[in-house]
């Protein structure tokens, strides 16, 4: 071509006046850059032309490079002549760069929009991991995140970076910068690893964590709202929980810096943060308590008719993961906001969309009339029949669960064609199900009538039953002095029930600050249809007598004081009343209760 054979110029003009003057006039501008202009595409040129000039190096394509991204430039729309060129000056100098050169070139190509599969095609993925291993051990701050940010930024996973023996010196790299970065250091580094597939463990292991969680409490106060809403993401995909952010003292700060910065939260920050308090265990009563709640629901408010269809199912599926009620969002006048993001996007709806749709709007309590009441019924059942055959069995189970907990029959199913695959995707994924999606299919099937797999049974069968809390234990304590009780029993091999006295098919549940009403609610439905009568106790009961008062209210309810001598006999087996009977003979051996 053409333009090559002139870069064999024998006395290229300097170019380095030119890159200086173009860099700081992109820098100074950077904040209100324009795009490029026809003149800034001559200078690109000029300043190519002479890239076999003695004088242009490794930092002349960085700086070059640098200006460019500064104009908000994408690599797509660059004239055609200019990539190969660009790709060329970045060649020859790859090896000789320095920390900074290496550090800016990978983000101004990130920033680009160059794609990885660009960087291979051009030979230049491994050298420019090469000179970022050349130069780790002297990464500043700015170096390492930017480094790191990119990889993550081309979807670079930790797994190779390890493959390419550049994990240590990249880990290394920022246990001995952590203290030094500022605000946007942190965020985008706990970012970047969370999103290359790093563990919080390792972090551990390693002696990182520690140093990471420090710098954020050094720099939280002074989050913006994208570092916030990144910051959280990042500690829920590096699977924290926020139990340990407690320990650390973070979470009072964290809720701060969300305090702060709701109002500027944009669609996908207030669906982020949502998510990420969600996924690490935070629960609505302790936002309530924190005066956050209205906050981030006015901001779930004004950003849902712009949510996009990922955005309005994690916000049901985080809503209902952290305890909100539909009671909560009939307060805020959000209920019909929500809906109504729901109906512009279902039909954009993937697999994990509409599972997580139907999730949230059982669990937050919404019942199928109401969604035929807005015209939803239908298209959501359009979404699973279109995404069936993509659903895995997390999903699956949440589908069958969801529609379960909204009170839909199986003859409605039937009629909407929507039976046979499930039943089709519940018997083809059986042995797939984890234990807590195996009880959602039991419990599905249950409502329904059908037949769970055989495979499905086994595993819940040998469930273990779950841990009583201390409220529990007051209770079955106080009841099992009036009457004979069953612990954590088992009914059906399906339901774990709190209290269960069998004579009188009752079930006794013990409701912590944590129970979702819904999934309550759906269980009563369930023991009900088995032949149970249920009571609750709530643990706003626990305090002075009430837990007695109520306790006793049952007990006089359904007449389950211990009976008389006479009485008791006939509680026990058939063996059991042969044996008493015959005591009752024995003059010398006369019972006395």
């Amino acid at each position: 071509m053409k333009h090559f054979r002139r870069h064999t110029n024998p006395n290229p003009r300097d170019p380095v006046p030119l890159i200086r003057d173009f860099f700081r006039q992109a820098k100074d501008q950077r904040s209100h850059s324009q795009l490029l202009t026809s003149r800034d595409y001559a200078t690109i040129r000029e300043i190519l032309k002479a890239r076999s000039h003695r004088r242009f190096n490794s930092q002349s394509i960085a700086n070059l490079l640098l200006a460019i991204a500064y104009h908000h430039t994408q690599w797509r729309f660059l004239p055609r002549d200019l990539p190969a060129q660009l790709w060329s000056a970045i060649a020859q100098n790859i090896e000789r760069f320095n920390p900074q050169g290496i550090a800016n070139t990978l983000w101004a190509l990130a920033t680009m929009g160059v794609r990885r599969q660009e960087l291979e095609a051009q030979g230049l993925n491994d050298r420019l991991m090469g000179a970022v291993h050349h130069n780790a051990e002297q990464f500043n701050p700015q170096n390492v995140t930017n480094t790191l940010w990119t990889f993550a930024t081309l979807s670079v996973k930790w797994e190779e970076l390890e493959a390419q023996e550049l994990n240590d010196c990249l880990l290394n790299a920022v246990h001995r910068n952590a203290d030094q970065l500022n605000p946007q250091g942190i965020v985008n580094t706990l970012w970047a690893l969370a999103t290359m597939g790093m563990r919080w463990q390792e972090l551990e292991v390693r002696e990182l964590s520690d140093r990471l969680l420090e710098a954020v409490r050094y720099n939280v106060s002074r989050f913006k709202a994208q570092e916030i809403t990144n910051a959280l993401w990042a500690f829920a995909t590096l699977s924290v929980r926020w139990k340990k952010l407690e320990t650390q003292g973070l979470n009072d700060r964290l809720l701060d810096a969300v305090h702060h910065n709701t109002e500027q939260l944009n669609p996908q920050g207030i669906v982020n943060t949502l998510w990420a308090l969600a996924t690490m265990g935070v629960r609505w009563r302790e936002l309530e308590v924190r005066e956050l709640t209205d906050r981030l629901l006015e901001a779930v408010r004004y950003n849902a008719s712009r949510f996009k269809s990922r955005e309005i199912a994690n916000t049901l599926w985080a809503l209902a993961t952290l305890s909100v009620r539909r009671g909560n969002m009939e307060a805020q006048g959000l209920r019909d906001r929500l809906l109504g993001a729901v109906h512009h996007n279902v039909e954009r709806f993937n697999p994990q969309d509409i599972a997580n749709a139907l999730w949230g709007l059982a669990t937050m309590g919404m019942k199928w009339p109401e969604l035929e009441a807005q015209g939803l019924s239908d298209r959501l059942l359009e979404a699973v029949h279109r995404n069936a055959e993509q659903l895995n069995p997390q999903q699956i189970a949440n589908t069958l669960w969801a529609l379960a907990m909204m009170t839909v029959s199986w003859e409605y199913l039937q009629e909407q064609r929507l039976d046979q695959l499930l039943l089709n995707l519940i018997n083809q994924n059986a042995n797939q199900f984890s234990l807590e999606e195996s009880t959602q299919i039991v419990w599905g099937a249950y409502w329904f009538d059908i037949p769970p797999p055989s495979e499905i049974l086994l595993k819940v069968s040998h469930m273990d039953p779950p841990r009583s809390s201390h409220l529990h234990r007051r209770v079955a304590s106080i009841l099992s002095a009036q009457t004979p009780i069953k612990n954590e029993f088992f009914i059906q091999n399906c339901l774990y029930v709190d209290i269960c006295i069998p004579r009188k098919r009752l079930v006794i549940e013990v409701d912590g600050p944590y129970h979702m009403p819904a999934k309550d609610e759906f269980k009563e439905r369930l023991l009900r249809k088995l032949g149970y009568t249920v009571e609750r106790v709530s643990y706003r009961d626990r305090d002075g007598d009430k837990l007695e008062e109520r306790i006793n209210a049952i007990v006089d309810r359904y007449q389950l004081n211990r009976p008389h001598r006479k009485e008791r006999r006939f509680l026990g087996t058939r063996v059991g009343q042969r044996l008493a009977e015959k005591k009752e003979k024995s003059p010398t051996k006369r019972y006395h209760g």
